[in-house]
C-alpha cells in the first residue's frame, strides 16, 4: 500500500489499483469528504477489476469446454475403434471357421477323416496341406499383426 498526498491509500490489486479513502479527523464532523466526483472515481477501478475477473472466468470456462470437447472426441474415437476391432475379430473368426470347414472337406474328399492322422496321408498330399495351412496362417496372422510363420512342420 502506498500513501498519497490526499490521505487516501492506493491498494495494489491483481486487476488494477483500487483507491480507498482513509478516515482522518482533519475535516469537521458532519462534512462528507467524498462527494459525487470521488464516488465515481472509486467505482471505475472496481468496474475494471470486475470486468477483468469476468474475462478471466470466461477464458477458464472456454478452456475447460475445449478440453471436455477434446476428451469426448477421444472417447468417441476409442469406442469406434473398439467396435471396428470387434467386427474385425468376428470376421477373422468366421474366416477361420470357413477355412477349417474347407480343409475338412478337402480331407473328406481325399478319403481321410482324421486331419491329423499323418501316417495315412502320403507325402505329396501332406506337403500340399501344409502349404495351404501355412499360407492361410500367414495371411491371417499378418492381418492380425501376429507372427509371420507357423511353427509346426509336416511329419516325415
Amino acid at each position: 500500500m502506498e500513501s498519497t498526498k490526499e490521505g487516501s491509500v492506493q491498494v495494489a490489486h491483481r486487476y488494477g489499483s483500487i483507491r480507498q479513502e482513509r478516515h482522518t479527523h482533519s475535516a469537521p464532523v458532519g462534512i462528507n469528504r467524498s462527494g459525487p466526483r470521488d464516488l465515481q472515481a472509486q467505482k471505475a477501478p472496481t468496474r475494471r477489476a470486475l470486468k477483468a475477473v469476468e474475462d478471466d472466468a470466461t477464458e477458464i470456462l472456454e478452456r475447460r469446454n475445449r478440453e471436455i470437447t477434446r476428451l469426448n472426441r477421444e472417447v468417441d474415437e476409442f469406442k469406434k475403434a473398439s467396435k471396428q476391432n470387434e467386427q474385425k475379430m468376428q470376421r477373422m473368426k468366421n474366416l477361420l471357421e470357413m477355412h477349417d470347414r474347407k480343409f475338412e472337406d478337402v480331407l473328406e474328399r481325399l478319403g481321410y477323416l482324421n486331419p491329423y492322422d499323418y501316417d495315412e496321408i502320403d507325402d505329396k498330399v501332406q506337403e500340399h496341406l501344409y502349404n495351404i495351412w501355412e499360407s492361410l496362417y500367414d495371411d491371417i496372422t499378418a492381418w492380425l499383426g501376429g507372427p509371420k510363420r507357423f511353427d509346426w512342420k509336416p511329419i516325415p
